[in-house]
């Protein structure tokens, strides 16, 4: 009943199912039910109307199932819901396996598992990050785990990226996948930081500049635009990688540019400054990750506040910045 509630999955399509019986000693009929409570539960974790899991309890309590048809019905309570849906990782895990299993070797349970894989896909790719990033650590890691899987199953996962992609993913903690998908949303479009970073980061990075920031400029830049960018904003490092950028690159033009992530020959007959921002300023000048939707974020910009060099990158409001704030020191 609740499967045809749900639309599923065909009566037609059912029966089949069921007919087969058991298949290398996997029931298949029991793996379709499983697949569809799955994509229930799942989808109950953050829909607020509790239609999805009032469909789930249905599917529970006719197989006889009657802790899993309570455990459905808490779900319609948001939080709780999801707290008590934790139960069921090992069996969440152990199904999705049967069903790929099933899928890529049986051509007649593809035909109805194929739909209901997919749409378990999309169920978990729907979740908002912030809500991913609330749920307890074994139901985040069991919910990535199911999307790499379905992702493998369906060809998404052979997508291949970038070395500079891959590397902002393992530094930052976050799949290659949604690091390109931030670069490729058009400026001004991208997310916030706090939607896609964990919570680890963003406080690593905000601790990272306690002790103030720097910014490395062309003096002629100041002179006509002044501190802050079109939109106001300024970008800057840590005070001590800004000390570390000089003697790892003795001034030379060329390593200051790749590492400060600008043009090539942007810094040829300019005067190079360095700003030097007080503590006091993070606070006053709102410090914050920088989102890549500024003014000054170039096609060199990377997710998760890191400059190309690895240095902790931040953005504060320039442009309100008071003569106290800072102070300019000339490089070249």
């Amino acid at each position: 009943i609740g499967l045809l509630i749900r639309g599923d999955i065909s009566l037609e399509q059912y029966e089949t199912l069921r007919a087969a019986g058991v298949q290398d000693g996997v029931n298949v009929g029991e793996v379709v039910l499983d697949l569809s409570q799955m994509t229930l539960d799942i989808v109950g974790i953050f829909d607020q109307t509790g239609l999805s899991d009032g469909a789930n309890a249905l599917i529970s309590a006719g197989r006889g199932d009657w802790v899993g048809a309570g455990l459905s019905v808490l779900a319609i309570v948001p939080v709780v819901g999801a707290l008590a849906a934790a139960g069921k990782l090992g069996k969440w895990a152990e199904t999705v396996t049967k069903a790929v299993e099933l899928a890529a070797n049986n051509p007649a349970a593809k035909a109805a598992l194929e739909p209901m894989l997919r749409r378990l896909n999309d169920a978990i790719g729907a979740i908002p990050d912030a809500v991913m990033r609330n749920l307890p650590e074994s139901m985040r890691s069991t919910l990535e785990g199911l999307k790499t899987k379905l992702d493998d199953f369906f060809g998404v996962a052979s997508r291949t990226f970038n070395d500079g992609v891959e590397a902002v993913a393992a530094r930052i903690g976050i799949p290659p996948e949604r690091v390109q998908a931030v670069l490729d949303a058009p400026h001004g479009h991208r997310p916030p930081p706090v939607d896609y970073l964990p919570a680890s980061r963003i406080a690593d990075h905000a601790a990272s500049f306690e002790g103030g920031g720097s910014r490395f400029t062309l003096q002629s830049n100041i002179d006509r635009y002044g501190l802050g960018q079109r939109d106001g904003t300024t970008f800057i490092m840590t005070r001590p990688e800004a000390d570390q950028l000089l003697r790892d690159t003795n001034g030379d033009p060329r390593l200051l540019e790749t590492a400060l992530g600008l043009p090539e020959g942007q810094l040829d007959n300019a005067q190079l400054v360095r700003v030097d921002f007080t503590p006091e300023a993070m606070d006053d000048l709102g410090m914050r990750m920088p989102s890549g939707n500024e003014s000054g974020a170039n096609d060199k910009w990377l997710p998760g506040g890191f400059l190309p060099s690895g240095a902790n990158e931040a953005v504060i409001d320039g442009v309100a910045a008071q003569p106290h704030h800072y102070s300019i020191t000339p490089i070249n």
